[in-house]
């Protein structure tokens, strides 16, 4: 994951990380907090919106993952 390119910092934390009975046992369910920064502006959603819709869709591409929204 990288923001930076983008001019944006970032920070990735793992909130929650589960492997319940409503899962296949192939499945498990993370949950993320994604942060982003200026350092020199405050961003506008749709900067944020922007950057985030193409994280996830670069992790959709490389990984075998299924993003909730």
């Amino acid at each position: 994951m990288k923001a930076a390119h983008l001019g944006l910092q970032s920070a990735l934390e793992m909130r929650r990380h589960s492997t319940g009975t409503k899962l296949a046992a192939d499945r498990k369910s993370l949950a993320w907090t994604l942060t982003y920064r200026a350092p020199d502006k405050t961003l506008e959603t749709a900067e944020v919106d922007a950057t985030h819709n193409r994280i996830v869709s670069a992790l959709e591409k490389a990984l075998p993952v299924v993003v909730r929204r």
